[in-house]
């Protein structure tokens, strides 16, 4: 059988689409594997941060944090504790945290009386928001909350950390932040 010319160029036109769809295609879903073992990645690391926090695991939390969020935990521990403690020195406040010491722990338990991480991990709906080579964002929708939280992590020597304070001291001051450093003072 003959095929007439305007169907060999129809043929011809859609095998090429073809072809060229099938080089395409691999990589699209390639990137988009890559794309989602990033966000899976990301919420993984999210998610063992609240479920350590809930479990009291604190050196686990600690080590989930960027290095910003210890610096500047720290730096407020010292800032709060120096009115009572004239000769602390922030280094003394450095090494406490890297050591569990008493600063940590009360650091982290009067953390826990001001927040309950269930309320993210049990009533909070979580949408990912966009994911970077080295930032992304979870979008967090508390259940009693009309304003969702945009927590906001980074990739840390091939890590995603929690950027606590970059996420929730923008604000400034937050009551249960001023509340956790009275409690530590």
């Amino acid at each position: 059988m003959r095929i007439p010319h305007y169907n060999r160029a129809l043929i011809l036109f859609i095998s090429t689409l073809l072809a060229v769809s099938a080089i395409i295609f691999p990589t699209s879903v390639l990137h988009a594997n890559e794309l989602s073992i990033a966000e899976n990645r990301v919420l993984d690391s999210a998610e063992n941060f609240f479920i350590h926090l809930k479990g009291r695991k604190f050196q686990s939390v600690w080590e989930l944090l960027t290095e910003e969020s210890r610096k500047t935990i720290v730096g407020d521990v010292y800032n709060s504790s120096i009115k009572l403690l004239p000769n602390l020195q922030v280094e003394d406040v450095k090494r406490d945290f890297e050591n569990n010491g008493v600063f940590f722990n009360n650091y982290w338990n009067a953390f826990l009386n001001n927040f309950n991480p269930d309320m993210i991990l049990e009533y909070s709906l979580w949408e990912m928001g966009v994911v970077e080579e080295d930032s992304a964002e979870i979008i967090i929708n508390y259940s009693k909350s009309s304003k969702p939280a945009f927590l906001r992590l980074f990739n840390e020597e091939g890590l995603w950390k929690i950027g606590l304070t970059e996420t929730f001291w923008t604000r400034k001051k937050f009551d249960f932040l001023q509340n956790i450093l009275d409690h530590i003072s």
